[in-house]
């Protein structure tokens, strides 16, 4: 609503919009939401009068047909509280004392700009109502998501403890055990791909750790066991490594993404080879595996969000969003490691599919020296 001089809010919403005049102060930016405002802002009389809020501001309904717009945040005379509200004003915050007269002035001209403009008012309430309710469903799902987590972690706790008293004499129960706890480990790393995916700024301002890439690599592929196994997939590492990278746990999602979309597309009863070259400090790591063939014209574009090659697109038995190579391409960006995706010419036909050996290699470098 830019043509609102004041800060002002949508009498169904909880956040305030700054005004075209006045923006809001940082101090209702923060309150607003908080249980006192919202109870003030609930029982506001629509009596045409200025109320003072709870922090000493002042705050009117201004009504027009069935659309309520709340001007709030105002510093008006002989009705604000003058001292809390200079209290609660920061440096950066403009909003000037006047008197009362001067405000019916403004606010009668925003009432004949409202008349003028009633569709755009009510479409603006309407996309207040969903965005509150948008809100409300995020709430709830970072909730879910963060009591999930938690019983994610006692699952561990209780396989681990049955696993040492009963596993070792059992190998059933030790494979189960194993299969468990893979599966497990793999709901943690599909949390932390979902936080990335909602807030990439956070995880890439996450704290730097001192990573070995050879126990990381095969810890998650290891996660990915069970379904490693119901396509019979071969998994072979060759080389070593023993330096470590100085980075953030993103690089556990870098690592799920290339794994885990080698074991979706490579063909049943085939393998998935990781080569490990270190070389001082700087170390080579390439997965390799038979993967649906792109079109050469496609190959540049692999690493864009929500591009899938049309021999992908084409195939109902491979779901995806094409958001996974744009991902691990942002990470290594921000993680200083070298990507490079490598098609070979060489195919074969498999059920009517075109496959081809598939490559990722990344190269990191300035890692931090074995000291044994």
């Amino acid at each position: 609503m830019s043509f609102s001089p004041f800060p002002y809010k949508v009498k169904t919403a909880t956040t305030i919009e700054d005004g075209v005049l006045f923006s809001t102060p940082l101090f209702c930016k923060r309150s607003c939401k908080q249980e006192k405002c919202l109870n003030f802002y609930k029982e506001l009389p629509q009596d045409g009068q200025i109320h003072q809020c709870p922090y000493g501001f002042g705050a009117i309904i201004v009504d027009l047909g069935k659309t309520s717009i709340i001007q709030t945040c105002l510093n008006i005379e002989k009705i604000s509280d003058r001292k809390q509200v200079q209290r609660r004003l920061c440096s950066n915050d403009f909003i000037p004392r006047i008197n009362q007269n001067n405000f019916n002035k403004i606010i009668l001209g925003f009432k004949n700009t409202l008349s003028a403009n009633v569709p755009i008012i009510e479409k603006q309430e309407q996309l207040a109502k969903k965005t509150e309710k948008l809100e409300e469903e995020r709430i709830l799902l970072e909730n879910t998501l963060h009591e999930l987590r938690k019983l994610n972690n006692q699952l561990k706790y209780c396989v681990e403890r049955f696993s040492s008293e009963y596993g070792d004499d059992d190998s059933i129960l030790s494979s189960l055990c194993t299969d468990i706890y893979s599966i497990s480990s793999l709901l943690s790393i599909r949390f932390d791909f979902y936080d990335f995916e909602v807030n990439p700024d956070l995880s890439f301002n996450s704290i730097k750790t001192e990573i070995p890439v050879y126990r990381k690599v095969e810890k998650v592929y290891k996660c990915l066991g069970p379904v490693i196994r119901n396509k019979s997939l071969r998994v072979h590492l060759e080389g070593k490594s023993f330096n470590k990278l100085y980075a953030s746990s993103i690089f556990e999602i870098a690592i799920f993404i290339i794994i885990e979309n080698a074991v979706k597309y490579a063909p049943e009863n085939s393998e998935i080879k990781i080569r490990f070259q270190e070389a001082s400090n700087n170390l080579k790591v390439t997965f390799s595996n038979w993967g649906i063939r792109p079109e050469d014209n496609e190959i540049p574009h692999l690493t864009e969000r929500e591009y899938r090659s049309v021999n992908t697109r084409n195939n109902d038995d491979y779901e995806g969003r094409g958001i996974g190579l744009y991902l691990l391409k942002k990470i290594c960006d921000n993680l200083n490691i070298n990507m490079r995706i490598i098609v070979e010419n060489k195919k074969k036909i498999i059920k009517n599919v075109t496959y081809a050996p598939f490559s990722i290699e990344l190269s990191m470098f300035n890692m931090l020296l074995d000291e044994s």
